[in-house]
């Protein structure tokens, strides 16, 4: 393993074999979520500044303690000032264990010992100025493990150098990607050196 410096970002790079053939790095490239697709079909009135909810049909995953997990999202709602956000709550839905931000994909450390099934709620949000009275939304969730892929201590430190490196690396965020519970590829480079 070597360092590849662009500007003054550092890289983690393969370097060449003894037959002089140059190797790539590899991850073990995961997807969590069994089938994150959803239609969010409501009747109720959505107030300006105000939320409804649901819960995702989808089997809770079993997440580690102490491992970053990279959650991204496609959301497409039937009006203009709807937006979109995810919790992460136990499996039995009895508490929250992380608030998701509204209009970004979230980058979170997991550090709830005592719950390691997880569930999903999407939480449809009016920006606007004007009630909504009823709507429907169709989406999807996608979860990986940052820590299995790369190991730990080598998870990107940002939501933007994740993005950065996906987009570089395994393809466009706004793709649904199928279920996988691990498997090495090969890549073209790791996330920067902390």
């Amino acid at each position: 393993m070597a360092k590849l410096y662009i500007g003054n970002t550092a890289y983690k790079v393969m370097l060449g074999d003894n037959s002089g053939h140059m190797t790539l790095p590899t991850i073990i490239w995961n997807q969590l979520v069994g089938d994150g697709h959803y239609t969010f079909d409501s009747e109720a009135t959505v107030n300006p500044n105000s939320y409804t909810h649901t819960y995702l049909s989808v089997n809770p995953i079993e997440i580690q303690t102490n491992h970053v997990y990279f959650l991204w999202k496609k959301f497409t709602p039937s009006n203009d000032n709807l937006e979109s956000a995810h919790d992460l709550r136990t499996a039995n839905y009895d508490s929250i264990i992380f608030r998701g931000v509204y209009t970004t994909n979230q980058l979170v450390k997991y550090t709830n010992p005592d719950a390691t099934g997880v569930r999903f709620l999407v939480r449809v949000f009016n920006k606007g100025t004007e009630p909504i009275e009823g709507f429907t939304s169709t989406g999807w969730l996608c979860v990986c493990d940052a820590t299995l892929m790369f190991g730990e201590g080598n998870e990107p430190t940002s939501v933007e150098q994740f993005e950065q490196w996906f987009s570089d690396n395994i393809g466009s965020l706004e793709t649904y990607y199928q279920y996988n519970e691990g498997k090495e590829i090969e890549v073209k480079y790791l996330p920067k050196v902390p």
